[in-house]
Order: C-alpha cells, then sequence, then structure tokens
C-alpha cells in the first residue's frame, strides 16, 4: 500500500528518485512535493496496482522510508 509521506533522510541519491517522482507526476500517474527538505509528500492520481508494487520496490531500494499517513506539516503553527 502507497503511504502519504516519505522520509528523504537515509537516501543515497536524492536526486534520482525526485527524477523518478518527476517522470510519475509528468505522467499524471502521482502527484509529490517535498515538505521540510526531507519528507515526501505522494498522492496516487492514476497508478495501477502493478505501478504502485513498483514504485514502492523503487523507494525501498533507493532507502526512501516510509514515513506513514500522519506527518503533520502544519506542527510548526502549533507551537506559536
Amino acid at each position: 500500500m502507497l503511504r502519504k509521506y516519505y522520509s528523504l533522510d537515509e537516501c543515497n541519491d536524492v536526486d534520482y528518485v525526485i527524477e523518478h517522482l518527476n517522470q510519475l507526476q509528468d505522467n499524471s500517474k502521482i502527484y509529490f512535493e517535498i515538505l521540510d527538505d526531507e519528507i515526501i509528500k505522494i498522492e496516487d492520481v492514476g497508478l495501477l496496482d502493478v505501478e504502485i508494487k513498483k514504485l514502492l520496490k523503487f523507494l525501498k531500494s533507493n532507502d526512501v522510508v516510509d514515513y506513514g499517513d500522519d506527518y503533520d506539516d502544519d506542527y510548526e503553527d502549533d507551537y506559536f
């Protein structure tokens, strides 16, 4: 299952991962954005099940860590 947030903290080749995600986004398969320089928010907008499996394998092989679905991108506002 594709999660909503992933961490690039342990990724060895961030540029390669971003390039791959950009290709998927250009093909209208996903929408993604980078939050806080190391968290990626991914939204599936047209991936087939087999494409989801390939993407998950790609992320895992590039040390992109599942951050789950509960990342609060507005957490800084909570402290002010």
